[in-house]
């Protein structure tokens, strides 16, 4: 039996994290010259244990030791990611399923674009909820025109996290056209501006940038790219 053991993950738990340093502490009390008892938190020595620690998460995410009697807390830690604790385990009982999520620091930007009759999907570099991207947030034009449209969620949506979302168009797109569009991430509120043009405005797209507080140079906030539009499930 193995414990404290568990998983590291990111947002939802099938999105495990491999790489993460996880580190073991025993909480002891020792005993003073009075006879006073005082809390001390030590580094457990795993070597006395024929074990390791720190571990490192594998390609699941997963972390385990087998301790002995005691008070223990794991530390994970992972670089661009926030430091987090997991509460005292007391053992016994078995601490099975000590599984933490992770947050990341940096802000999510876009990754990718994916266009479909129906609207426009955002691919997003992480996991976030769903209510911190709303329509109003997102600004689509088509061939200089703005679209109007509207991001759709389910009920059970609100409470998930989601790295993709379908911004739908009151217009449905031509499919099988190819077109070029251009992403604009604007500041940290993540204001996203989409324009898409036909290939013969390829040009003016790239080179009459509207008034951002961006640098070209910086792929996370402004890439130029092409698709093609598809109906749902299509290829």
């Amino acid at each position: 039996m193995l414990d404290p053991s568990g998983y590291v993950y990111e947002a939802v738990p099938s999105n495990r994290l491999q790489g993460v340093t996880t580190t073991v502490y025993q909480k002891i009390y020792e005993e003073d010259m009075y006879g006073d008892l005082h809390e001390k938190i030590e580094l457990w020595n795993a070597k006395d244990y024929a074990q390791e620690n720190p571990l490192t998460t594998d390609e699941n995410g997963m972390y385990a030791w087998d301790v002995p009697v005691g008070q223990w807390q794991v530390k994970y830690e992972k670089k661009g990611y926030q430091t987090a604790y997991s509460e005292w385990l007391p053992v016994p009982p078995p601490q099975l399923d000590v599984n933490i999520g992770l947050v990341q620091n940096a802000q999510p930007y876009v990754a990718a674009v994916h266009g479909y009759e129906t609207g426009i999907e955002i691919e997003f570099s992480k996991f976030m909820q769903p209510a911190t991207v709303t329509a109003e947030q997102i600004l689509v034009t088509r061939n200089g025109v703005a679209e109007n449209g509207e991001v759709q969620l389910n009920a059970d949506d609100i409470l998930k996290y989601y790295d993709t979302f379908e911004w739908l168009v009151e217009r449905l797109f031509d499919t099988m056209q190819s077109v070029f569009y251009r992403v604009s991430q604007i500041d940290d509120a993540l204001r996203i501006s989409v324009h898409i043009v036909a290939e013969a405005d390829l040009r003016g797209l790239m080179s009459e940038r509207p008034e951002l507080n961006v640098q070209q140079e910086d792929e996370n906030e402004w890439f130029i790219g092409c698709i093609v539009f598809r109906k749902r499930g299509g290829r």
